[in-house]
């Protein structure tokens, strides 16, 4: 069986789990840092994220905004 189909059939088959799985985290990462005092590196690794830097990345592509720790600045985003 050749990469391609393999990529094509297993991102068919698991597509809707990842995009799935990415809304969770972001979700639990967002009451994490509105609700606790937790860094966001910590709360990188409390959802699962190898690194700070991968967290931030994945954040901004959730929400179109880097991630920062403005007093209450999470409340004015669509999060």
């Amino acid at each position: 069986m050749n990469a391609f189909y393999e990529h094509h059939r297993d991102s068919t088959r698991f597509g809707d789990h990842w995009h799935y799985l990415a809304n969770w985290r972001m979700q639990v990462a967002t009451q994490k840092l509105r609700n606790t005092s937790a860094s966001p590196a910590q709360v990188a690794e409390i959802v699962g994220y190898a690194s700070e830097a991968a967290f931030s990345r994945a954040f901004k592509k959730a929400f179109g905004a880097a991630l920062t720790r403005e007093p209450g600045e999470l409340d004015s985003r669509r999060v």
